[in-house]
């Protein structure tokens, strides 16, 4: 009987701390999480993946194209500004890599660093903004929304027969569930 009893709780704690497993299993669309402006012959297309929260570094991959002139001489270190809703990210840990140098068909990365007090499950969107590029400022958004309650970790204990409630803001148990 105790062991149809571990079992009912190992079930229920992987039933409630599942939903993130599966979230973090989702197949990625990009489609989904791009971004697009426009103006003045600039065109700008960005893409975040959302899978990447946890990660110490979060990358928004950037496709830029024009059709006059040259996009070769912006120092994108110097024009790229990134935000959340709890505020803006230090230019710092804002950093530009290339990957397609083109004048007409730029392409690159956006690295964002050190954003542990920014990036957290309490983010409801991330903006970059792409500043004066032929004097207009190119803002691209995403909202974001927690699925389920990442607050807390439910951790089946087999030993006991019990399953731990972890705050996982305060690093501590705040609850045990006794069979």
């Amino acid at each position: 009987m105790k062991k149809i009893k571990v079992s009912i709780l190992m079930l229920l704690a992987l039933i409630l701390f599942g939903s993130s497993i599966v979230m973090a299993d989702e197949e990625f669309n990009p489609r989904g999480w791009s971004r697009s402006s426009s103006g003045e012959g600039v065109w700008i297309d960005t893409v975040f993946n959302p899978k990447q929260l946890n990660n110490d570094t979060v990358e928004f991959q950037v496709y830029l194209t024009t059709h006059s002139g040259d996009l070769l001489g912006l120092d994108f270190d110097k024009i790229i500004d990134v935000r959340t809703n709890l505020g803006e990210i230090k230019s710092k840990n804002i950093k530009w890599e290339w990957e397609r140098r083109s004048s007409h068909h730029p392409a690159g990365k956006i690295k964002v660093s050190d954003q542990q007090d920014l990036f957290n499950n309490s983010i409801k969107f991330i903006e970059i903004t792409f500043k004066n590029i032929r004097d207009v400022d190119h803002i691209l958004k995403w909202k974001l929304e927690s699925k389920n309650n990442e607050d807390y970790a439910y951790i089946a204990n087999a030993n006991s027969g019990t399953v731990s409630v972890v705050d996982t803001k305060k690093h501590q148990v705040i609850n045990t569930i006794k069979d």
